[in-house]
């Protein structure tokens, strides 16, 4: 790799840790999930850009896929999709835990005159 494509790749590795970290500060992804991209991001551009782990890497998929360069492409493409199908996963996630407790509201019991709603007395229930 060239001294280009390694600014290049860093770059690109900001550019989608970024967007991760935008999305977890949104609450649009788990932070689970985000560490976990994260920590990959962080390993493939080692690997890409230290000179010893590239020449250990290269080595390695040189035996495993001889004929097929293209294969580190569509890792990357499969990375971005793996992001976007995590954030799509942590909406629903969270669509489903805000309908499920709506629809608990909407079915509790009305409280009746005189009973006890476990509020302290001093306290409004809309807080």
């Amino acid at each position: 790799m060239t001294a280009l494509g390694g600014v290049v790749l860093i770059l690109a590795a900001a550019l989608v840790g970024g967007w991760i970290l935008d999305l977890i500060r949104r609450g649009r992804l788990y932070v689970g999930y985000g560490i976990v991209l994260l920590a990959l991001i962080v390993m493939v551009v080692g690997v890409a850009v230290v000179p010893f782990a590239r020449d250990l890497a290269h080595a390695l998929l040189d035996r495993l896929f001889p004929a097929e360069p293209v294969a580190v492409v569509g890792l990357a493409a499969l990375l971005l999709l793996f992001i976007y199908l995590l954030h799509q996963l942590s909406v629903l996630s969270d669509r489903v835990a805000t309908l499920t407790q709506e629809l608990a509201i909407r079915r509790a019991p009305p409280k009746r005159d005189g009973e006890a709603s476990g509020l302290p007395e001093d306290q409004d229930p809309r807080e």
